[in-house]
């Protein structure tokens, strides 16, 4: 076991605080107020992993090099701070691109004084505090060309949420962490949406009415564009939305699975990236498109492992695989 995972580990009686203040004060002392590359921010009940891990394949695939944070992890820490492409083969396959125990433990050492003296001032940081903080450390140290980022629980108060992300996404809204996130779908829309930038855009697959409200007045008070890819009556950027999603969809095999809805938004959420960033339009394969959607997203979920007889293995939270459900 690495000091990193020992340090972790110590951690996690900590529990879930939610406040941007401890990680906030970590970030100045190494840096910039921001991280000095372009990220895109991804939150939601369901399908964020999948989206995720579809949008870092999307741009890496246009040679540049991504930084992917994601949670939680399956087998071992390392998996959810990657940069891909990988150059070769990685040990911790399936997760190409994983931090190297020998580069987590050389973060810890840089971070020590850092995350001491914020426990001294503000309390120690958490468990989730400190890896998204090496995270967004280790990509900046390896100069990603961008970054996307799996918001953790909920948005606003979520540690991921100390960036400013050039496009924020939210896939889904579901009832999820009630307890902290409110009792309704229209309460949890109202925290996740802290994640939406001013000027920036913020792409959804969410459909339901009780939701898509919320998200258009956000909208409007907070100057931010809604790019709602199943739902562009409800876009104060329409023309440009239908034409992403026309352009997307143009690379993407023809179905209405929830990985065909992640896909879209990650072409879509691609898309709304190039362009903050005045980056050249880079085209997809369609063979690209088809061989993610092949094979699958994420390891651990909804991951068909054997067939004749099937046998499918799931870790998210939700066993319910009907309707919006898009599993990580």
């Amino acid at each position: 076991m690495t000091n990193l995972e020992l340090y972790l580990n110590r951690l996690q009686r900590f529990g879930i605080r939610p406040g941007l203040e401890r990680i906030r004060a970590l970030w100045q002392r190494v840096a910039a107020p921001q991280p000095e590359y372009p990220i895109v921010l991804i939150g939601g009940t369901n399908g964020k992993g999948s989206t995720c891990e579809f949008l870092t394949a999307l741009l890496a695939a246009s040679n540049r090099t991504i930084g992917l944070y994601t949670s939680p992890h399956l087998y071992q820490w390392n998996e959810r701070i990657r940069v891909l492409p990988a150059p070769a083969p990685a040990a911790l396959s399936p997760f190409p691109g994983a931090i190297s125990d020998a580069e987590m433990d050389g973060l810890l050492l840089a971070a020590l004084p850092y995350l001491d003296a914020v426990a001294a001032e503000l309390g120690q940081p958490t468990e989730f505090e400190t890896l998204t903080f090496l995270g967004l450390w280790h990509f900046q140290r390896t100069r990603v060309d961008a970054a996307v980022i799996e918001v953790g629980l909920g948005g606003q108060w979520d540690a991921t949420n100390i960036t400013e992300p050039v496009v924020s996404v939210i896939t889904h809204v579901a009832l999820d962490h009630c307890d902290r996130l409110g009792a309704t779908h229209e309460a949890i829309a109202g925290d996740k949406i802290g994640i939406a930038r001013a000027g920036r855009v913020l792409v959804t697959a969410e459909t339901k009415p009780g939701v898509l409200p919320v998200f258009a007045a956000a909208s409007e008070t907070r100057g931010f564009k809604l790019w709602p890819i199943l739902a562009p009556q409800w876009s104060n950027d329409r023309a440009r939305l239908e034409a992403a999603v026309a352009q997307a969809r143009e690379s993407i095999p023809a179905g209405d699975s929830f990985q065909h809805t992640n896909l879209l938004t990650a072409m879509v959420a691609k898309i709304a990236l190039e362009e903050a960033v005045n980056w050249p339009q880079s085209p997809v394969e369609p063979l690209l498109c088809e061989s993610l959607l092949r094979q699958g997203a994420v390891a651990g979920r909804a991951e068909i492992v054997r067939r004749e007889p099937t046998l499918l293995i799931d870790g998210a939270a939700k066993a319910d695989f009907g309707a919006g459900h898009s599993g990580r």
